[in-house]
């Protein structure tokens, strides 16, 4: 049984009520068009379906970030000051903002820093603020989900000694507007996702389960409104992955992986305030 497969189609299953609630219109299938880049990859499209993002890399593994819709077509994003390249990530409702990484060479074997950016319509695209860091640190960001409404974005940061032995990071959340960080998520790395309006975050942590209580690998929520936090499921043998977020923010899927008798089991999950982590099982066959 191909256990990956089983998963994805799991976790469609799990998406297949919200989709049926979707109006019923024809199914019509358009191109993107012909390009002679070697590589073309959509990582995202906008939440009322107009607008596809992604990247596209040449023979030289450079990245250039794109926005593309039935009526313009192809637009490339271009870079902020100073990076050579750039990845879209995610978009808003209605694909006017777009975030991503953009890519500064940073002397250090060729490897570049990654800086996180915001696109918009209006403004072109800029980089997004750092977090402040001792100068004998390196530093790289992402932006990897954004509002509905596009005023906000979330990502992480990372800093690391200049030989890369060592490193921190954290989930971060970013003004669209002025670019500079509002919030940092202690203790969560990378993976962070975003209900609609931005006012619930979910990502994934290692630390103490419960105050004083074992260690362990979970999913920690964020309500910015009250600014509130809790562990919302967790495992102190097991590790969780959250591949989504329902626009209000009341239900993610992804997976679970436990010790089994012959490696780790890995299971689709939906969770829900009300019924917390349920196993959807594999598909017949």
């Amino acid at each position: 049984m191909n256990h990956l497969l089983c998963l994805r189609a799991a976790i469609l299953l799990a998406l297949l009520p919200g989709l049926s609630a979707l109006p019923a219109r024809g199914q019509d299938f358009h191109g993107m068009g012909s390009y002679s880049e070697d590589f073309l990859f959509v990582t995202g499209v906008s939440r009322d379906g107009s607008v596809l993002i992604g990247f596209i890399r040449d023979e030289g593994f450079m990245h250039a970030a794109f926005r593309w819709t039935e009526t313009g077509g192809l637009e490339l994003l271009g870079v902020p000051a100073g990076s050579s390249g750039a990845i879209a990530y995610a978009a808003s409702r209605d694909g006017s903002t777009v975030v991503g990484t953009s890519y500064v060479p940073s002397g250090d074997e060729g490897d570049p820093d990654e800086v996180a950016f915001v696109w918009t319509e209006a403004g072109g695209i800029r980089a997004l603020g750092r977090f402040p860091y001792p100068d004998s640190y390196g530093y790289d960001s992402d932006a990897v989900a954004v509002s509905a409404d596009g005023s906000v974005v979330g990502g992480h940061i990372s800093f690391f000694y200049s030989d890369r032995s060592e490193h921190w990071a954290n989930d971060v959340i970013w003004n669209a507007g002025s670019g500079g960080v509002e919030e940092v998520l202690e203790g969560c790395f990378q993976h962070m996702k975003m209900s609609a309006d931005a006012s619930i975050v979910v990502c994934p942590f290692y630390g103490e389960l419960e105050e004083g209580g074992p260690y362990g690998r979970g999913v920690r929520r964020w309500n910015r409104n009250s600014g509130g936090q809790d562990v919302i499921w967790a495992k102190s043998d097991g590790y969780q992955h959250v591949f989504a977020i329902s626009a209000d923010g009341s239900t993610l899927v992804g997976y679970e992986g436990n010790p089994g008798p012959n490696g780790t089991i890995v299971e689709a999950v939906r969770w829900t305030e009300e019924t917390g982590p349920v196993f959807l099982g594999y598909p017949s066959g």
